[in-house]
């Protein structure tokens, strides 16, 4: 059960990650980029894609071990 749950949230993190790499990069905009975000900051999305990929490899790595 603890490996679903460590799955799943790895799996938030990436789709969070590559939702803020659509936005900012490709400038692609929909539902699935708005969704989640209360202001738009594009300075600050690079942060958040570096952060969410980096707990998604460790949640990852955890979930696997």
């Amino acid at each position: 059960m603890q490996n679903f749950i460590l799955i799943g949230s790895a799996i938030f993190c990436f789709l969070h990650s590559y939702r803020d790499w659509l936005h900012s990069k490709k400038n692609f905009n929909s539902w699935f980029t708005r969704v989640g975000h209360y202001w738009d900051a594009p300075q600050y999305e690079i942060h958040g894609m570096i952060f969410f990929f980096i707990a998604g490899c460790i949640l990852l790595a955890v979930a696997i071990s």
